[in-house]
């Protein structure tokens, strides 16, 4: 062996001597660790499945199967209770406070980790003592809290003050999410209750003495209009005094048109409430006004979101009968050069728009929206006895109250081929008019971009 081929076996060797061996696997890998002191979680993430994100596909599942180790005892009556209130079945209730114990971990520490070719492995563990600890801190937190909360809303319906007593059981309700589905127990005027049942039975029994009414019941409307009828409403409590300052949710549940989701009441109790425009063409449309209470969008507890969903909200409806705009059609037909006899384009563009509630005048000062329609068709090639004509139209719509164009398209060399060009002309208007149902959708978007 030469000189050189010692040297380089020599840097080799001392090479693959610097290099850190790799990591055996543990035995907590394979062998369940088990201490009396402390909830473990042990699990794995699949390297090439989830390249880019396996280490915190591996701690989550280790939390997951940590969590499912501590034991949730609560009791069947109050299972049966919450599922009773929120819609559910016994076992969904019992799945969600499993779900939001896992949610709520806290404390937990990272015990060893190990990583293969294909998969990373994670290993963490809780104590028992201080998981208990901070149950029991936020547990204490989430009492205070909610206790408070409903000597405010007391003192505040004393105070005639019904929309604050309101807030103040509404906060009261959502800040026992974290922790909604195990009892929380409290003295409330020296008797113990459980807090979650007690605060839903009290908002839903305030819910109860406040009455919400719409004033006018059924109004008239135009799609893409504003509504010139403001919709008042009033709110009072159980023996008719006034509520003001009550927040309400006014929401389209049939229809759809733009109006401030959110109103309040004024020192009378009242609110007016105005509808920009209404933009769905359905004939009956139905307005909703309610009491806000909680928005359960903001919620991550779906045990919570289900029980505040059936509360019994105080609230009315108005019905709301929508006419489509009236149109005064003017339409050109050029057929072959000479004027069209019979309209072609007209009758569809009507047919179609009739669909959505549109009414047609023959009187232009009367109507809201002008529509031109013109076309013109013209010769084509003949070849082996087969005739082809061509059809160019446009459509544009002025809206008369503004004088603005607010949709306006065109097509060319619309094609129909016939035995002659007579009928190939016909053809290519037919082809045309099966165009224009096909644009209505796109006149019925021109009226929700219209200010």
């Amino acid at each position: 062996m030469t000189a050189k081929m010692n040297v380089l076996l020599y840097v080799f060797l001392a090479g693959a001597q610097l290099l850190p061996a790799q990591k055996s696997q543990p035995t907590w890998i394979t062998e369940h660790p088990v201490h009396p002191d402390f909830y473990i979680g042990i699990a794995m993430a699949d390297k090439e499945n989830n390249p880019q994100n396996y280490h915190k596909i591996a701690k989550e599942n280790a939390l997951m199967n940590l969590a499912s180790e501590i034991s949730v005892d609560i009791s069947g009556s109050f299972i049966h209770e919450l599922a009773e209130k929120s819609g559910m079945i016994d076992e969904e209730v019992r799945q969600e406070v499993h779900a939001s114990t896992r949610a709520q971990l806290e404390g937990y520490e990272l015990v060893d980790n190990w990583e293969g070719d294909n998969s990373y492995w994670v290993y963490y563990r809780l104590s028992k003592e201080k998981y208990e600890t901070i149950k029991k801190r936020n547990e204490q937190n989430i009492r205070e809290l909610t206790v408070d909360l409903l000597k405010q809303a007391k003192t505040a319906q004393q105070n005639n003050n019904i929309a604050q007593a309101l807030q103040f059981l509404s906060k009261a309700l959502s800040g026992m999410e974290s922790r909604f589905g195990q009892p929380i127990k409290a003295q409330i005027e020296d008797t113990e209750v459980i807090l979650n049942n007690y605060v839903f039975f009290e908002l839903q029994k305030l819910l109860n003495d406040i009455s919400v009414t719409a004033r006018t019941k059924q109004i008239k409307a135009t799609m893409g209009q504003r509504v010139q009828q403001p919709v008042q409403a009033k709110v009072n409590y159980k023996d008719n005094r006034e509520i003001n300052n009550l927040p309400l949710n006014v929401t389209f549940i049939r229809g759809g048109g733009e109006v401030v989701n959110t109103v309040y009441t004024n020192a009378n109790g009242t609110t007016g409430i105005n509808i920009q425009k209404i933009t769905d063409s359905e004939p009956l449309q139905i307005l909703v006004i309610s009491a806000f209470v909680i928005d359960v969008d903001n919620l991550t507890n779906p045990l919570l979101k289900r029980l505040i969903e059936n509360l019994t909200i105080p609230q009315d409806r108005v019905i709301i009968e929508v006419a489509g705009p009236s149109v005064y059609i003017e339409s050109q037909e050029m057929h072959l050069g000479q004027a069209a006899t019979l309209l072609y384009l007209e009758p569809k563009l009507k047919n179609a728009l009739s669909k959505h509630n549109f009414n047609f005048t023959e009187d232009l000062s009367q109507a809201d929206w002008q529509i031109k329609v013109q076309a013109e068709s013209y010769e084509g090639a003949n070849l082996y006895d087969m005739y082809t004509a061509f059809l160019d139209f446009s459509i544009s719509i002025i809206d008369l109250k503004s004088g603005r164009e607010i949709y306006k398209n065109s097509y060319s060399k619309i094609k129909g081929v016939q035995l002659d060009y007579e009928k190939a002309s016909k053809k290519a208007f037919k082809n045309a008019g099966e165009k224009i149902e096909n644009i209505v959708p796109d006149i019925l978007a021109s009226l929700e971009k219209m200010n």
